[in-house]
């Protein structure tokens, strides 16, 4: 989730964790459904949406494999905002995807204008156009850090690989960074090395 939780897979537990404030987040959903954009939270090892958010889905430009994918990994509840109000979830990201009409990203740059309102809020892209927002102390970057302290290894010593916006802060912190091949642009101009395949 963009940093906002690192596991330890073999002990099969949350090592550290961020999260986004309940009141905040429900302003960023209740922001979603004015705006008409699909917004699935992540909680734990689930991420939430609905039928609102899967109806939004039909028009967002990704693939179909994509779209699947999302459909398939999402469980789905009546209301993502009725869920926070009355579940209180600990969400670590909220994902926002956005209808694709007339050549353009329907209210995609009203939202991104107006997150940057959230000091306590980073808000990424990882694909697809996509707005990914964790809380501000989770990123890719802080949880290299911390695991960097955690097991006493230099920053200098991690090799990161990355491919969209939200890898930039791991990137930047990692003694050597790589880009994919299908990577962004900006990506790509960060890294010291680009692989030959994607």
């Amino acid at each position: 989730a963009n940093g906002a939780s690192l596991y330890d897979v073999k002990k099969k537990r949350l090592i550290k964790a961020e999260f986004i404030e309940k009141d905040i987040l429900l302003e960023i959903v209740s922001l979603c459904e004015k705006y008409e954009i699909m917004s699935d939270i992540f909680s734990g090892d689930y991420a939430y949406t609905d039928d609102r958010c899967l109806d939004i889905l039909k028009d967002v430009n990704a693939s179909l494999a994509v779209k699947n994918y999302i459909k398939q990994s999402r469980k789905k509840v009546d209301s993502i905002k009725k869920f926070i109000e009355e579940k209180n979830p600990d969400v670590q990201k909220i994902t926002m995807n956005f209808r694709y009409l007339d050549g353009e990203y329907k209210n995609r740059e009203k939202m991104a204008e107006t997150l940057k309102k959230y000091d306590m809020l980073t808000a990424v892209t990882g694909g697809a156009n996509n707005i990914e927002v964790t809380s501000s102390k989770a990123t890719k970057g802080n949880c290299l850090r911390y695991i960097s302290k955690m097991l006493g290894i230099s920053l200098e010593d991690f090799f990161a690989i990355g491919d969209t916006e939200n890898d930039i802060s791991m990137l930047e912190t990692a003694g050597q960074s790589c880009a994919m091949k299908n990577a962004d642009e900006n990506v790509k101009k960060l890294c010291k090395y680009v692989t030959e395949k994607d």
